[in-house]
């Protein structure tokens, strides 16, 4: 008899397309996935994965397993939540996706309240952004994700998902200390046309700041780029270059910069709660959007 957690393996191993990237999602050892990928071939008597320079792929005979094996793991999630929810709480598991600057100021806290009501609940955090994580939960492979939506730069919500407005996180614009802006509690955008700029890689902020910048009449000069927030702050007190910045990010501000706000009509990035369609009504979803909302009406911004 085949084995769920084995096929589950198999499966992220096909979409990550390494053994380290697989165990990285699925928080096992590459070892283990390794081990579990090897008794799936035992137990089939055919190989599943081949090996090349280039990482690992599947076999024709991973393929075809991988392709039926998604129905079947969809169809095992779905009734373990109708079971679940049948009982009449849904707190045994909750698989949870959240970007990472949302992880001190909301996840974290709300992880922390969640399991003082529940404290014997699972609860499975994965750190992924929104091209990631609505994908997850479409799939039910997540049950709730956090996400943002930045000014200019919408974020499709696939259907049968449901999203809940948690807070607005302001964009601030980072500058190094002794910048001739140092000491300025606001600045105009219009005023840095020759700036250079330190962008996210990631299309949807990287495009932000392109887009904000143009908006305002100019082109934004990229000179770095960096997925991290505080190496971006790092760059700029290095004189690099200047950085948009959610404000929810700038938690852990580096010593070297300064953050201003922007005069106008100020830019934000939309921070929402994602849960399928239905389900608002489980008690483990609807306890966790309860927390999540009190704690967005605490940061800046209004709350919805």
């Amino acid at each position: 008899m085949l084995d769920l957690r084995r096929l589950r393996v198999l499966r992220e191993v096909a979409r990550q397309g390494s053994l380290a990237a697989a165990a990285r999602t699925l928080q096992y050892t590459p070892s283990a996935v390794s081990q579990h990928v090897a008794q799936l071939e035992r137990e089939l008597g055919c190989g599943l994965v081949e090996r090349s320079a280039n990482g690992i792929g599947l076999t024709e005979a991973g393929w075809l397993l991988v392709d039926e094996a998604e129905g079947i793991l969809r169809q095992v999630d779905l009734l373990e939540e109708q079971v679940q929810a049948t009982a009449g709480l849904r707190l045994g598991r909750l698989r949870l996706g959240s970007f990472g600057t949302a992880g001190p100021t909301l996840l974290a806290p709300a992880v922390d309240q969640y399991a003082s009501h529940f404290p014997e609940a699972e609860i499975v955090v994965l750190e992924s952004d929104p091209e990631d994580s609505l994908p997850r939960l479409v799939a039910r492979e997540l049950d709730l994700v956090v996400t943002y939506e930045y000014d200019l730069r919408p974020v499709p919500v696939p259907p049968g998902l449901r999203r809940h407005l948690l807070c607005v996180d302001p964009i601030r614009l980072v500058v190094p200390r002794g910048h001739p802006l140092d000491g300025r509690g606001t600045a105009s955008l219009r005023e840095l046309a020759g700036e250079r700029w330190i962008v996210e890689p990631r299309a949807d902020c990287h495009h932000f700041t392109v887009h904000w910048c143009a908006a305002t009449g100019f082109a934004a000069k990229v000179s770095c780029a960096s997925s991290d927030y505080y190496v971006a702050q790092a760059l700029v007190a290095a004189g690099r270059g200047l950085a948009l910045v959610p404000e929810m990010a700038l938690r852990t501000q580096h010593p070297g910069v300064v953050a201003l706000r922007l005069e106008g009509a100020e830019p934000v990035r939309r921070v929402h709660a994602t849960h399928r369609a239905g389900e608002e009504g489980m008690e483990s979803i609807k306890v966790m959007l309860r927390i999540l909302g009190a704690l967005g009406r605490q940061l800046d911004g209004p709350a919805g």
